[in-house]
């Protein structure tokens, strides 16, 4: 089975410190505490250990600043995860004992000792050492798509000694990576990068800020701390439409919740509001739902898809022509109107959007753990690092010679959001 969910952990210390709930769960708790003094509660901890450094940190800051061991708060975690995993399994089917492997994905920009500490943290919680795989998330992408649906059954695509370029578009960051995919099966990471750009959760954002400015309201204002759980349909209502929404789409129905608008006073009064601001033809509200013009709606992701593009194109240390396929995952990857954003802009490449492509990195790990499937990273360049010029990879199987590029700069951190969740954590059977 596979579940996403934020990368929040909360602990309680009453002398001793233990885990008492992860991801949607922790928020909700935490929120609710009436004494939060004796707890911990740990936000995107997976990006504070894998990707803020060069190195892992020996601590974790709660966000109260209190610290915890690093490998507690990661051991912590996947044990709570595993027992959660087994309770809903079981440990035997007829008497007979399940042999469970572990499947971890980390961030592809993971800092280089990430696989070492995750395993370590892994084993620490009970798992063997045996069961235990570590994968990026691109190079588990990239199995997911050399096996992915056709027509029903599982076709393996023929796509041995080719070079892939995976985009994961995440909440408000862009990670790049080139891979290889070498005959003998082996996965090969050569070239990495990342960067914060406007990703969906600046498209959430925006929405948000344009209803503010059209309505004279703070919609949000406080509302996540006194309606959490209205706050979450919100947000999932916003990124459905992301997903769904076509370039073509004749009109954009987000439905408001019932307590967002008894705190911003009447519909007629927000309607007013917005007459006056003379976008009347743009956006309307009718019963629980606002409606927004094609146009309006579309705006929101153009400066998104237009930094994402320029950050590809600035970014890429080799020609396009060496790409065999460019594969989109994450959440913002579920744009239709992102991906003809892409596809109009790289037209001379095979551009490939898997199906439920917030998924992708789960999905592939399964296969990845089923298959043993062998990521060699020692190769591997991270284009956030500047130098005089950066060797890529041949994509031509095992010919490793490396071929002369311009400097690749230093990313650029554009719009960043406090509202990042960077990262999956998954264990799966």
């Amino acid at each position: 089975m596979s579940v996403t969910t934020p990368t929040v952990a909360l602990f309680e210390d009453n002398g001793t410190i233990s885990i008492t709930s992860y991801g949607s769960e922790a928020e909700l708790q935490y929120i609710h505490l009436a004494d939060r003094r004796s707890h911990l509660l740990f936000r995107e901890f997976i990006w504070h250990l894998f990707c803020a450094d060069d190195t892992i940190p020996e601590n974790l800051s709660d966000v109260n600043g209190k610290q915890m061991n690093s490998v507690d708060v990661l051991s912590s975690v996947i044990e709570y995860m595993v027992s959660h995993v087994k309770s809903k399994t079981g440990e035997d089917i007829s008497g007979i004992p399940i042999t469970f492997k572990y499947v971890f994905t980390i961030p592809t920009c993971s800092c280089d000792d990430a696989k070492r500490f995750m395993s370590e943290a892994a084993v620490k919680a009970g798992c063997s050492p045996n069961d235990v795989i570590v994968v990026e998330e691109a190079a588990a992408a990239l199995q997911f798509y050399m096996n992915s649906q056709y027509e029903g059954e599982l076709k393996v695509l023929d796509v041995s000694d080719r070079c892939y370029l995976v985009v994961e578009l995440e909440d408000d960051n862009v990670t790049i990576s080139i891979l290889n995919h070498i005959k003998d099966g082996r996965i090969g990471i050569v070239y990495r990068n990342t960067a914060e750009v406007w990703g969906s959760c600046q498209v959430q954002k925006d929405f948000v800020e344009m209803l503010n400015c059209e309505t004279s309201k703070t919609l949000l204002d406080g509302f996540f701390e006194q309606y959490p759980l209205e706050h979450f349909e919100l947000i999932q209502e916003i990124k459905k439409k992301i997903k769904y929404t076509l370039p073509e789409t004749s009109r954009v129905a987000i439905k408001m919740s019932a307590l967002m608008l008894e705190k911003n006073g009447s519909l007629e009064d927000m309607q007013k509001s917005v007459a006056k601001s003379g976008l009347n033809d743009k956006i309307n509200f009718r019963l629980d739902k606002c409606i927004i013009s094609p146009e309006a709606f579309k705006s929101l992701f153009i400066d998104a898809g237009k930094q994402i593009v320029q950050y590809l194109k600035k970014e890429l240390p080799t020609d396009l022509s060496d790409i065999h396929c460019i594969i989109l995952i994450g959440e913002f990857a579920q744009s239709p109107i992102l991906q003809d954003i892409m596809k109009s802009s790289f037209s001379t490449v095979n551009i490939h959007v898997p199906g439920e492509a917030n998924m992708a990195a789960i999905k592939g790990s399964v296969l990845v753990g089923e298959n043993n499937v062998d990521v060699d990273t020692s190769g591997c360049i991270c284009g956030s690092k500047e130098s005089a010029t950066e060797n890529v990879c041949s994509s031509q199987g095992n010919d490793q010679r490396p071929r002369k590029k311009e400097p690749v700069s230093t990313p650029t951190k554009i719009n960043p959001s406090k509202n990042r969740n960077k990262s999956r954590l998954c264990v799966i059977q």
